[in-house]
């Protein structure tokens, strides 16, 4: 059985985060979709690894969405971004940190099914899978090609990625099972 796709709504308009997640509700029904109303809020909730798609609004009080994006393209170099904005002015800027759509609101059912349709469409390298894991103590996504390496220490498991070191207490055994063929070889016990 797939993986649901997993979806943040970043959005200060309560209004324009229902409208959305109305649509998602209906074109994506097994999502998850998490709102934070701030960018702020959404960095505190440690999205990397979290999410598949993130929607954010441009205009926020505090952390504008793009300085959001920035924050979140440096911890997650595989998570897709759609903008959402009451103006073009920032479509640029958006290439800086790969976002995959720029969306003026208010937004279109039929832009969102264009973008879930290429999210379902996109063939997945190798590496490209995400495992779901107990991470530091919280459940989490992670892309295979974001690990460098495995180690065990102790009853732990320490997964070193390109952002850092995480803990999880899913045994070496299952990881290997889990981690794909060529890009991880178990090299001892």
């Amino acid at each position: 059985m797939p993986t649901p796709l997993t979806i943040a709504i970043c959005e200060d308009t309560p209004r324009d985060a229902a409208a959305l997640k109305g649509l998602l509700a209906e074109l994506a029904p097994g999502a998850r979709v998490s709102l934070f109303s701030s960018g702020e809020d959404f960095l505190a909730a440690d999205p990397a690894g979290r999410f598949g798609l993130v929607f954010l609004d441009i205009y926020m009080d505090g952390l504008t969405g793009m300085d959001t994006a920035r924050a979140l393209r440096r911890q997650d170099k595989a998570v897709t971004i759609v903008f959402t904005t009451t103006s073009e002015d920032h479509a640029l800027e958006g290439y800086r940190v790969r976002a995959m759509q720029y969306l003026v609101k208010p937004v279109q059912k039929e832009d969102v099914a264009e973008i879930l349709a290429a999210l379902r469409a996109a063939p997945q390298r190798d590496g490209e899978e995400p495992l779901t894991l107990v991470l530091d103590g919280q459940k989490r996504r992670l892309a295979p090609r974001e690990i460098l390496y495995v180690e065990v220490y102790g009853k732990q498991s320490l997964i070193h990625t390109t952002s850092g070191v995480l803990e999880t207490q899913t045994p070496i055994e299952e990881l290997a099972q889990l981690l794909p063929a060529p890009l991880f070889v178990r090299c001892n016990r």
